[in-house]
């Protein structure tokens, strides 16, 4: 979970090394020893978190708890799609080869769906579509039951399209929103 937290806070570091950059300072050296930013950007920001801190106690712990991380309605479906793939051979019977795929295509699409859940990282649910495909093909590849074989590409199908959608996008990222696909 700590995942999604942090990539914006990767975002705002790169972006502050490229403005440092494009200011003729040396990277490794703001890098490792740190730097401040431009004046008019650093009262802009102190207006900003003023502005945020002046607010109830409920909205600043909803701002903090819930950032950039809102997962869109597509990513919650993958998710949950990712958990029941997971429970296959308990809900299916799925068993050998075809319950290990489940479980690990499973688990790859709860992982990447929780990451994309950071509004900045919503170009990681395109790899999802991958696995949407593997789950169409592996059945033909490993043996198993017409269920298991229908449950798999409908499950794969039903990745693909949750995957499409970006989803809102609430906060201003500067220079990456171009990224936000």
């Amino acid at each position: 979970l700590q995942i999604p937290y942090s990539l914006d806070e990767l975002v705002a570091t790169f972006q502050f090394l490229g403005r440092r950059r494009k200011a003729g300072e040396s990277l490794l050296r703001v890098f490792c020893f740190g730097s401040r930013d431009d004046p008019d950007l650093v009262g802009e920001a102190e207006r900003q978190e003023e502005e945020a801190f002046a607010g109830s106690p409920g909205v600043i712990a909803k701002d903090i708890w819930a950032g950039g991380v809102r997962p869109s309605f597509g990513l919650a479906l993958s998710c949950a799609a990712g958990i029941w793939l997971m429970l296959t051979p308990l809900t299916l019977g799925a068993s050998g080869a075809m319950a290990d795929a489940n479980h690990l295509i499973g688990a790859l699409i709860v992982t990447i769906s929780v990451a994309a859940f950071a509004e900045v990282a919503r170009l990681a649910r395109f790899f999802n579509l991958p696995l949407g495909a593997a789950l169409i093909i592996v059945p033909f590849v490993v043996e198993t039951d017409m269920i298991n074989m229908a449950a798999a590409a409908f499950t794969g199908l039903a990745v693909i399209a949750f995957s499409l959608p970006r989803g809102d996008i609430r906060n201003r990222y500067g220079d990456w929103e171009s990224r936000i696909l």
